[in-house]
Formats: structure tokens, C-alpha cells, sequence
């Protein structure tokens, strides 16, 4: 096979997968302008658009047993902050450990490996236990506290964060940090003058790959807010998705809409740094 041949293979190979997976994005969005009735008759069928309009994200906000408006800002609330500690806190502690030298630096370093491959399932039942108990000892409410969510993303997102930040770190010349300091900067500057910015490729793909967790994820907001009445975009979904009269696919089709177009428009926004800093991170 010619070298031409073959890029025509990979492109028309790519121009399918890329269709196979538009697909059902094009169906959510073209069915959540569309009745109730209209969806199942024929969810691959255009008519019924121009009669519903935007009729269908009027009734989801304005719908009294879910509050998607504050679900929505209380998912946005959750991701930016969690991001920002993670972020500061990740490159911050990759940072210390790549360029101290001493022998408790690297088995930090491995023990936040080793804790990438514990699943969540493992732990989850255990920490309710452990954040029950602590509220009981100090009085701080940590279970049903939303401002108390984006720590705990801190805790479990970490580890990759670290990894990544740990392997695109030991590419920086030492000899810049060096510079800054000579100059008057004192540490915490340097890292925030020089460091930080250089960083800018490898924590845009920190952001995604955490953002894309933080934002999607229902397990942990469900356990640890349980009871509260603040609930993320996610838990929203689930209980427009589970009432007891019947799926509304009017009202569902939209949620999931403004669930997921975020994401997309993040990913579209930022995704010429992802493969650099992925490839960055973890070859140097």
C-alpha cells in the first residue's frame, strides 16, 4: 500500500469514528427541542422541532421538584474550586519533590503512585466512616457540606496530578530557579513567576482530565452530600431520570444537554495542549 493510499485509509478510517461518535451528540441535541410524544414516535425524525422551540429549557429550569439552576452552579461551584486546588496543590508538591534530593522524596513520590491503582469503590465505605467520625470529635459538618466536596476531589485527584506535573517538572532547567533567586525572588516567587507559567501545557491537560471527572462525577457528590439539599448537575439527571410518574424525556434531553456542552466547549477550547502536555508529562 502507497504511503497515499494509506493516509486516505487513516483519514476516511477517522471521518467514520468521527461520525459514529457525532451521532448521538446531534440526537440529544435535536430531540431536546422536541416533545415528549414527538421523541418517542421517532427520535431520528426532524419534525416537531419548530413547534416545541426552546419550550423544553423553559419547563426544565422552571420545573419546582428539581432546581437545575442551582444544581448547575453548585457542578461549576464544585469543578472551579476543585480544579484551583488541585492545580496549586499538585504543582506545588511535584515541584518539592523532583527537585529535593533526599531519600523521603521518592518514596512520597511512589506512595502517590501506588495510590493511583486503589479504586474508589475500596475506600468509599471507609471514608464515610472516617468524616463521620471527625464531625462527631470536632463539630465541623463534613458530610452534607458542599464546600467541603472540592477537598475531597483534592484528596483522591492528586495522585495523577502530581505524576504528570512530577515528569514535565524534571524537564525545567534548574538553572532559571536558580537565576530567579539570585535575582531576590524567594521561593514561593519563584515558583509562582517562573515555574508556574512554564507548567501552562502540562496543567491545561491536568484541568481537562480532572475538569471532565469533577464535573461528570455522581458517586462521591451522592454519598458525601446525602441528605443535603444542594445537589450537583449529575444527581439532578439522576432524579429527573428516576420519578416515580415516568421519564420525561421533554425535560431529561435538555439536562443532558447542558450537562455535557460544557465539557465539549472546554475540550474544543484547550485541546491543542492536551497531547503536548500528556506527552510531556510523561516522557520527561
Amino acid at each position: 500500500m502507497s504511503k497515499k493510499m494509506r493516509r486516505t485509509f487513516l483519514e476516511g478510517t477517522a471521518m467514520i469514528l468521527f461520525f459514529i461518535f457525532i451521532i448521538p451528540f446531534i440526537l440529544l441535541v435535536i430531540n431536546s427541542f422536541k416533545s415528549k410524544d414527538a421523541i418517542l414516535d421517532n427520535p431520528f425524525s426532524l419534525s416537531g422541532i419548530l413547534e416545541t422551540g426552546f419550550d423544553n429549557y423553559i419547563n426544565l429550569f422552571s420545573d419546582s421538584t428539581i432546581n437545575i439552576g442551582s444544581a448547575f452552579l453548585t457542578s461549576v461551584f464544585v469543578t472551579i474550586v476543585g480544579l484551583v486546588l488541585v492545580v496549586l496543590f499538585s504543582s506545588m508538591a511535584a515541584w518539592v519533590l523532583v527537585r529535593s534530593k533526599k531519600w523521603w522524596s521518592k518514596i512520597i513520590f511512589l506512595m502517590f503512585v501506588g495510590s493511583m491503582v486503589i479504586p474508589f469503590q475500596v475506600i468509599m465505605f471507609p471514608l464515610i466512616s472516617t468524616l463521620s467520625s471527625f464531625s462527631k470529635a470536632t463539630g465541623i459538618e463534613t458530610l452534607g457540606n458542599v464546600f467541603f466536596l472540592p477537598i475531597a476531589y483534592l484528596a483522591f485527584q492528586s495522585s495523577l496530578s502530581i505524576f504528570m506535573y512530577h515528569g514535565f517538572i524534571k524537564g525545567i532547567p534548574k538553572e532559571l530557579e536558580e537565576a530567579a533567586m539570585i535575582d531576590g525572588c524567594s521561593r514561593f516567587q519563584t515558583f509562582r513567576l517562573i515555574i508556574l507559567p512554564i507548567l501552562k501545557p502540562i496543567t491545561v491537560t491536568v484541568v481537562l482530565l480532572n475538569g471532565i471527572w469533577l464535573w461528570n462525577d455522581y458517586l462521591l457528590p451522592q454519598m458525601l452530600l446525602l441528605g443535603s439539599d444542594t445537589i450537583t448537575l449529575p444527581i439532578a439527571i439522576n432524579r429527573l431520570a428516576s420519578q416515580s410518574y415516568g421519564t420525561n424525556y421533554a425535560v431529561l434531553l435538555p439536562a443532558a444537554v447542558l450537562t455535557i456542552l460544557p465539557i465539549i466547549l472546554l475540550f474544543i477550547k484547550a485541546q491543542k495542549h492536551i497531547i503536548k502536555g500528556m506527552v510531556e508529562g510523561a516522557v520527561k
